[in-house]
């Protein structure tokens, strides 16, 4: 933006300082350099504008591609907000699984041990009956009166096998289902723990996608502050210069005006110590190394400048970095401007006489603080002050 403004004011102090040297030369040379000097003026004119055409075409660009990417954030904090939900549910789950899993698995132990104790029994009872019978099933063959008792212990006895193995076979099968149902359950929960995986790497997607969103929208933002300021500074650039092109007639006739063209030294606009001179410096608010155009002489803000010679006001306003200024032609070419003013004494097309306050110092535009800004120039071009 800064080179944008830069070369708004080259532009407009240009056309100034070429207003100015228009202004200083003799009527007969006047009548041939006018023309030529406003068709210069013109081009500048058309060259800003078109810039400006520019400048409002990446500003809509810029101002197209902003509400497309908060429609993207809107959308990834939505996607967000369900993964966000997505992966509370399947937490859920993945809680409720391991809990079904742990009792599934406590039933299947509960399950196994008693198995175990069956199969021990009933193998204990199939031992006594095969090779002591000296205990349960022995006893009720021992232990019968007769032929009827003898075959109704027996009977019993086959019922007590017959149920042991019963019993045996459905715990196997309780076993078996038990052991189906927790290879079912422990399946389950690998499912939703790959899935919440799944999620909690879709919500670091979205946010690294939310992250660089936001950056691209800061980005934009500034470069939508800068090209406005830009074409701002642009457009103000092009209603001074349509301003100047449509003074030119109205001061063509300007060196008649000045009751005594400059033929001498000039005087000093006001007292004080020279804080910077005239010369190649380190711009103290721009930050680069550009030529010093005047020099700088400190003094109280409100201290009264005056005219260091006689002449006519072109410029009296406000001038980009030069704030409040005047701009005074003097004849034979020369003119000198005062800037930073606090506030102005004269208006443009004022005949002024030497030593007659043009207005006040202070610190406006590009300015650290009080001081005068004193420019001399001989036909646009900025010469030393203190050699003149």
């Amino acid at each position: 933006m800064f080179r944008r403004t830069r070369r708004g004011l080259a532009i407009l102090c240009a056309m100034v300082w070429a207003i100015v040297s228009l202004a200083s030369v003799t009527h007969a040379a006047k009548r041939k350099s006018a023309p030529a000097t406003k068709k210069a003026t013109q081009r500048k004119l058309a060259s800003l504008r078109q810039e400006i055409r520019s400048t409002r075409r990446q500003l809509r660009h810029t101002k197209h591609r902003q509400r497309k990417v908060s429609e993207e954030l809107r959308e990834s904090q939505e996607n967000l907000r369900c993964a966000r939900e997505r992966l509370r549910q399947v937490r859920a789950r993945l809680a409720c699984a391991e809990r079904d899993l742990a009792d599934a698995q406590q039933r299947l132990d509960i399950a196994q041990r008693q198995l175990a104790t069956h199969v021990i029994q009933l193998r204990g009872r199939l031992v006594d009956i095969y090779k002591y019978g000296t205990v349960s099933y022995a006893t009720v063959l021992l232990q019968s009166n007769d032929m009827w008792d003898l075959t109704s212990r027996g009977y019993v006895l086959q019922r007590i096998v017959h149920h042991d193995v019963r019993l045996l076979n459905r715990i196997k099968a309780e076993k078996a289902a038990i052991a189906l149902q927790t290879r079912r359950l422990a399946a389950r929960r690998d499912d939703v723990a790959r899935l919440r995986v799944s999620h909690e790497r879709q919500i670091v997607a979205v946010t690294d996608c939310l992250q660089t969103q936001r950056q691209i929208q800061e980005t934009l933002k500034r470069d939508r502050a800068r090209l406005e300021a830009a074409l701002a500074e642009l457009e103000e650039n092009s209603r001074e210069v349509e301003r100047m092109l449509k003074a030119f007639e109205a001061r063509s006739d300007i060196d008649r005006r000045i009751p005594n063209p400059w033929r001498g030294r000039f005087a000093r606009p006001v007292a004080g110590q020279i804080t910077s001179h005239f010369g190649t410096r380190f711009h103290p608010i721009l930050k680069v190394t550009k030529l010093h155009t005047g020099v700088d002489i400190a003094a109280p803000s409100g201290t009264p400048i005056a005219a260091v010679g006689d002449g006519v006001v072109v410029h009296a306003g406000w001038w980009g970095g030069y704030g409040n200024c005047v701009v005074v032609a003097h004849g034979n070419g020369r003119s000198t401007l005062y800037a930073h003013c606090s506030s102005l004494a004269v208006s443009e097309g004022a005949r002024v006489r030497k030593g007659q306050i043009l207005g006040r110092v202070g610190s406006t535009g590009f300015s650290t603080g009080p001081h005068l800004h004193f420019e001399v120039r001989i036909n646009g071009r900025p010469v030393n002050p203190l050699s003149h």
